[in-house]
């Protein structure tokens, strides 16, 4: 009876074991992004695929891309020809494509390369076959557009030792653009990702950013949420300093672990928040130009382009508005040699002005040095305010945070600050306080651990009024994004 009793057993849990085997062929990765698509018309939209070739994410790469798809559904979940004639529409009914503009720019990225020729091919005969039903002439090429190009060829320059950026081609920096989107990766971190991460990151950095994230609504809430993430998150990250002080003598051996998660996690937090700020600074293609740079852009193209036609739809010149033009202008024009006299005289004037941007941002940048100082004073004084108990046991634990401290203050000596540096600086603070946070949560037991979540929770609660400030300002710069978007899709759809 046992022998049979046996059996059964094993049988059973060969077919339990089978029909999970098969759920997780299923259902497993049902959500993954397998591949990466940009189409620029301008506008410019960004999409990835699962592995059916299904949408999973659509975003809006620029303020004409936001404009297209405001608003609009049915592009996630469709098949990627779907989607591709979806946005060909769109495009049409809102002026974007029109006789002088007919080409479609696209980029496919993905682990293999006979999957991008496939994409590529589908959105090709899709692109032929919307064509006919827009009853206009369209065609699909691969994105060599002249301001990838040149961002390209920037990158390399400021990058000379790395080999990731050395090695970016056209495709993938598409993907780095729109991985650093978010300001939570630098271009160097995001360069040395393969494509299968990077596409990955990109598909959930989509899904991060709302359809109406304008830059001066992401630049809003960025401020924002940095504000009341440092009123409120240094006194939460508090709670385990008070902790460890107050039960000194039964955790006497890891008492230090309180204020060393405290001062990386305050560390961490100061950083991003600096990083976030000098992105924005950092920003030259979206800075408004000067009357002499915008007249040298003006003769580059010659007496046929006007101050209009480089505005945006602020009004102003950037680096971006131009390029917008140029591509624009490159991409529908066969006049292959008049258009690299033209590239000649417009990179000349172009490389002349960001220079002076770069010179801008560096002494804009300087004016960081106080606040990158304080971070580092900031740590000092959380150790400085220990008992010397607790900092006598963990000399070697506070010497790694001395030299986190020194590591921040270093980067002020060559009297350059970049946000890549501070964000590199905020990820080993990050890293190390996630360290020290799973060494607590070892070291302390279910009641102590719930005893300090009730603290926080007090804490927050107490700083109701914070958060709501928070949620009001972002509030705020969403009605604006919003209502801009909308306005600005009204202007196209009426004429």
């Amino acid at each position: 009876m046992k022998k049979i009793l046996s059996v059964i057993l094993t049988i059973a849990c060969v077919f339990t074991m089978g029909i999970s085997l098969v759920a997780c062929d299923l259902f497993k990765n049902k959500d993954e992004a397998a591949a990466f698509v940009s189409m620029d018309i301008n506008p410019s939209i960004e999409f990835t695929l699962d592995k059916n070739n299904k949408v999973i994410s659509v975003y809006g790469a620029n303020e004409d891309g936001q404009v297209l798809l405001y608003g609009e559904d049915g592009i996630v979940g469709a098949d990627v020809e779907v989607a591709t004639a979806k946005i060909l529409e769109l495009a049409k009914e809102l002026g974007y494509i029109s006789e002088d503009n007919t080409v479609v720019q696209t980029t496919v990225s993905s682990d293999k390369s006979s999957k991008d020729e496939s994409i590529y091919g589908k959105i090709n005969a899709q692109v032929t076959a919307s064509a006919q039903s827009l009853n206009i002439a369209l065609k699909c090429e691969a994105n060599t557009a002249y301001s990838l190009m040149r961002q390209l060829e920037q990158l390399k320059a400021q990058y000379p030792d790395s080999t990731a950026i050395q090695n970016l081609t056209t495709s993938k920096l598409k993907l780095v653009i729109s991985a650093t989107e978010t300001g939570e990766i630098s271009v160097e971190a995001a360069a040395e990702m393969d494509t299968s991460e990077l596409v990955s990151y990109v598909s959930k950095a989509h899904k991060q950013l709302e359809t109406y994230a304008t830059k001066a609504y992401q630049q809003v809430k960025a401020a924002a949420s940095a504000v009341y993430d440092q009123a409120v998150g240094v006194a939460v990250d508090g709670v385990y300093t008070a902790f460890y002080i107050k039960n000194l003598t039964s955790h006497l051996n890891t008492a230090y672990y309180g204020a060393l998660y405290q001062s990386y996690r305050t560390a961490n937090r100061a950083l991003n928040a600096t990083a976030s700020a000098l992105a924005y600074v950092e920003k030259l293609n979206d800075t408004a130009l000067n009357s002499e740079q915008i007249q040298a852009v003006l003769t580059a193209f010659g007496s046929s382009v006007t101050v209009d036609d480089l505005k945006n739809s602020d009004g102003e010149v950037t680096m971006n508005s131009i390029y917008a033009y140029a591509d624009k202008l490159f991409k529908n024009s066969n006049a292959a040699a008049e258009l690299d006299e033209l590239k000649t005289k417009l990179d000349a004037a172009l490389d002349e002005i960001d220079t002076e941007l770069q010179t801008k941002i560096a002494e804009l940048s300087e004016t960081y040095q106080d606040q990158i100082q304080a971070i580092a004073d900031g740590i000092n004084s959380i150790v400085d305010a220990l008992p010397e108990a607790i900092k006598n046991l963990a000399s070697i634990a506070f010497k790694d945070l001395t030299d986190l401290c020194k590591s921040i203050t270093d980067i002020l000596a060559d009297g350059r600050i970049t946000s890549d540096e501070i964000r590199g600086l905020a990820k080993q603070a990050s890293d190390k306080a996630d360290k020290v946070l799973a060494d607590i949560e070892k070291d302390l037991s279910k009641e102590e651990l719930a005893q300090i979540e009730q603290s926080k929770q007090t804490l927050l609660e107490n700083a109701a009024s914070a958060k709501t400030q928070m949620e009001q300002a972002i509030a705020q710069a969403e009605e604006t994004a919003k209502a801009k978007l909308a306005e600005l899709k009204a202007s196209r759809t009426s004429k």
